[in-house]
């Protein structure tokens, strides 16, 4: 007799294998957040000094890092969430705003993650392929919105794609959303991106926005050769993000590969919206 595991653990697309990112000590792989330059050594010493504490449980709201931040970008530290990674913070995400009946939206091919949340929550995932020039189609992705729809994820610049959209194509983008459906901008790659140009720009852009949009930006940064990723968004959106996220959840291997097979769409807006409003 064999264990019997979760359904929705079944459901989890398979993720490649760490050991097959390891090219060399040679290499560094610009699509796993890697760094040809080791970390500075006044991180080096901070974490030596960090290990005398080791015995002690760490803060798990990361309140130093988040008031650094906050004053760095003038943000409430309120409206800043940290994580393991992206896929921590974006399978918190699912967790806190997902479940069955509820419908995701994104791009595809996008981030190898995406699948992920709704297979973990029994959401429904909407997969809008790109457009002919391999850019997301927000007018495709925003017709897709229905009121079943909890969260939609943009991917700019796309991974695996590399093309990305204005930030003045996401605000107007942004107005066509309704106010219950949380939107999550990945900008993991956003400083590898000519088209969207100044890559703090989309924290002014979410500032802006009208009362109560729940809506966030996300970033796979490195703190002088360390990866880590942040979050901006919605006070009431991150603090049900640090409740799903905090329990020790670690983040998926390294690497943001997306695959170009199965583009496609898993039913019309129309009849979905029939059976959302009966």
């Amino acid at each position: 007799m064999t264990l019997e595991f979760a359904e929705r653990i079944r459901r989890i697309p398979s993720y490649p294998l760490a050991a097959g990112y390891d090219l060399g000590a040679q290499t560094a792989m610009l699509a796993s957040n890697e760094s040809c330059f080791a970390p500075s050594p006044a991180v080096a010493e901070a974490a030596a000094r960090a290990l005398a504490g080791a015995n002690r449980y760490p803060d798990p709201s990361y309140a130093a890092l988040r008031g650094a931040l906050a004053d760095r970008y003038d943000l409430p530290p309120e409206r800043i969430a940290l994580g393991n990674g992206s896929c921590d913070i974006l399978l918190a995400a699912g967790e806190a705003l997902l479940e069955p009946g509820a419908e995701l939206v994104y791009a595809w091919p996008a981030f190898s993650v995406y699948p992920h949340l709704a297979a973990a929550s029994g959401a429904r995932a909407i997969e809008v392929p790109l457009d002919s020039e391999d850019r997301h189609d927000l007018d495709a992705i925003a017709s897709e919105v229905t009121v079943a729809t909890r969260l939609v994820l943009v991917c700019n610049p796309n991974n695996p794609t590399s093309t990305a959209v204005s930030l003045e194509a996401i605000a107007s983008f942004l107005e066509r959303i309704p106010r219950h459906v949380c939107v999550i901008l990945d900008e993991a790659y956003v400083e590898f991106s000519l088209t969207v140009g100044d890559t703090y720009s989309s924290v002014d852009l979410f500032q802006g926005l009208r009362p109560r949009r729940a809506a966030g930006r996300l970033r796979a940064v490195r703190l002088r050769g360390v990866p880590v990723s942040r979050r901006s968004g919605a006070p009431a959106v991150l603090s049900q993000r640090r409740s799903a996220g905090g329990r020790g959840r670690g983040a998926s291997p390294s690497g943001r590969r997306g695959t170009a097979r199965n583009a496609r769409r898993r039913g019309p807006a129309a009849a979905r919206r029939g059976v959302a409003s009966a």
